[in-house]
């Protein structure tokens, strides 16, 4: 009886007052199907990622630098992907880390699709957004601008673009 008398008095005395928070506590946020990137390509013109998604094409998002040893292969399954796709509404945005610009522009010359170079290299808040914890790196969008799937085994984009055309 003693404890149902003392919560009692507690609570009876007890002021409770509740802020008034609204606008306070609320977080209003936008729904984004991608992460935008904007970066410059090898003529010096600035590339959007959300430009090219809203175009209705299935994309690859890529990540990579030109000056690792396997780069050539992974460029030679791109360009393979890309031959394969590219009539049929289907385009790459390659994302160039290289700590040279030089040696990324005279790798990106003689690339068909779209190459922008991240001059932050791999310390770039692309890379922090997109979650790129090794390169190559690529991400598959699907034709409303929504990231389908994230491809580790780069002998597996070919099915996942497949997929989705």
């Amino acid at each position: 009886p003693r404890t149902k008398l003392l919560v009692a008095t507690f609570l009876s005395n007890r002021q409770i007052e509740i802020p008034n928070t609204a606008g306070l506590d609320t977080i209003v946020a936008t729904e984004a199907k991608i992460l935008d990137i904007e970066l410059p390509d090898r003529n010096g013109n600035m590339q959007k990622l959300s430009d090219v998604t809203s175009k209705g094409n299935v994309v690859v998002l890529s990540f990579t630098a030109y000056s690792l040893e396997n780069s050539p292969a992974y460029n030679k399954l791109l360009s393979d992907i890309y031959s394969k796709y590219s009539s049929r509404g289907f385009e790459i945005y390659q994302v160039g880390l290289d700590s040279d610009v030089a040696q990324w522009k005279l790798s990106a010359n003689n690339l068909p699709w779209i190459t922008v170079y991240d001059e932050a290299g791999t310390n770039s808040n692309n890379v922090i957004k997109y979650n790129v914890g090794a390169v190559p790196m690529s991400y598959v969008i699907d034709r409303s601008g929504e990231i389908q799937s994230r491809v580790i085994d780069q002998t597996q984009l070919d099915s996942e673009v497949a997929k989705l055309l």
